[in-house]
């Protein structure tokens, strides 16, 4: 024994053993086998797996680059947006209408590539798409570099509701709708405008009729005295010729406005077209006790190629439905509304027409401007979409701002040529 562990040989102390215990050195020995076996199998089998596994994401990789080819030749203008409205991805069409290449795009924000006064429409519209809401759509203006373009987006949102896939449609087409069909669309709304101030206007004429009648019955009355003063019957018969003169422009006003008339541009006065929309509305802004202010940039340059019916239009619905929104405000709520002129640094003058009522809410907001949409009982919902199209065909743009509880802000823009 002393000599047997005195070798250090486990080749002679295996030898030994399986002499002393010959079955269970066997036994071991099997045991061994079988594990080396098992290990052996069980390593060629993960071998295997993690073969089919590179080769699975081989494949999934070429997939996935053959998947992001066919999405970058969509002939469809599309982005995948995060969360934080960034550019995931992009097809060619839509980086073609960036003038830039996909990956130049890549991770920039959206919102760099929207007229700074439509930014907050797209945040809204991002937020109705990750919130989870059905087919959210928004209109705005895409603005690269002095070009600028009317488009209509749709989101879908993906499961994990980290990205959504935007489609972006132009809608520039607005701006070349056929005048005629316009122009018919525009007298339509117009007649419905004249029914609602018909009250007021009826008014207005009555007053200087009224006039002219006390005037006619103190000039008889001077003619018919002994002495009659001509000094002051001509006085009087002045002052009757003008309101006479007053009652027939505003008939006049009244019959051009509602008269379906041809395609007619001219160069006009923006201060005289806010005056004689104001002019239409005055007793409806009286009655229902409303405190207009008028602020006009000084000096600013006549507007050439305007059609000046259709422009004093979208001025008399957007002061109408201000109107309509001050009058549902309680008697001792001070009621405002003002109109505020100005250019702009794209050489543009800019009309907003503001209000201090109730605001529209936010679920009402991206339907604004859509064809028969209204927040009126008795609406017919074409006023803003109307406004809008004429505006734009006029090669401008029409935006809002509004905040429940704090009145809304609608502003058109008109090039300076």
């Amino acid at each position: 024994m002393f000599q047997l562990y005195g070798s250090n040989k486990k080749d002679d102390l295996h030898q030994y053993a399986k002499r002393a215990f010959p079955k269970i050195i066997n036994k071991a020995d099997d045991y061994h086998e079988s594990l080396l076996h098992q290990l052996r199998v069980q390593l060629l089998t993960l071998e295997m797996q993690n073969q089919e596994l590179l080769d699975a994401l081989e494949s999934a990789t070429a997939a996935q680059e053959r998947l992001n080819a066919v999405f970058e030749f969509v002939p469809l203008a599309c982005l995948v947006i995060t969360r934080d409205g960034a550019i995931k991805q992009i097809t060619h069409c839509a980086a073609k209408m960036f003038g830039m290449t996909g990956t130049g795009l890549s991770g920039l924000p959206l919102a760099k590539y929207i007229c700074q006064d439509d930014q907050p429409v797209l945040f809204r519209f991002l937020e109705s798409a990750f919130s989870g809401e059905e087919n959210p759509h928004c209109e705005v203006v895409f603005q690269f570099g002095e070009n600028r373009n009317c488009a209509v987006m749709e989101a879908k949102v993906d499961q994990n509701l980290q990205t959504c896939l935007v489609t972006i449609s132009d809608s520039s087409h607005l701006q070349r709708q056929d005048s005629e069909r316009l122009n018919e669309l525009a007298h339509v709304t117009r007649l419905g405008l004249m029914g609602e101030m018909a009250s007021g206007i009826a008014h207005e004429v009555n007053q200087p009729l009224a006039a002219i009648c006390s005037y006619a019955q103190a000039c008889v009355a001077i003619t018919n005295s002994e002495t009659p003063d001509l000094t002051i019957l001509s006085e009087i018969s002045q002052k009757m010729q003008k309101q006479a003169f007053r009652a027939g422009e505003i008939i006049h006003h009244m019959r051009e406005f509602v008269r379906i008339n041809p395609k007619h541009r001219t160069s006009v006065d923006i201060y005289a077209l806010i005056n004689e929309a104001v002019s239409l509305c005055t007793a409806d802004i009286r009655q229902n006790n409303i405190k207009l202010s008028i602020d006009q940039e000084i000096n600013l340059p006549r507007l050439n190629d305007i059609d000046h019916i259709q422009i004093e239009q979208v001025l008399i619905n957007l002061i109408r439905n201000a109107i309509d929104v001050l009058q549902c405000l309680s008697e001792d709520w001070e009621r405002r509304l003002s109109i505020q002129v100005s250019s702009t640094a794209d050489n543009e003058i800019s009309i907003r027409v503001k209000d201090n009522g109730a605001g529209i809410p936010l679920n009402e907001q991206l339907k604004i401007f859509m064809p028969f949409f209204t927040t009126k009982n008795e609406g017919m919902g074409m006023g803003l979409s109307i406004s809008r199209s004429i505006i734009e065909a006029h090669g401008g743009f029409m935006r809002f701002n509004s905040k429940p509880g704090k009145g809304s802000s609608f502003y058109f823009t008109l090039p300076i040529k």
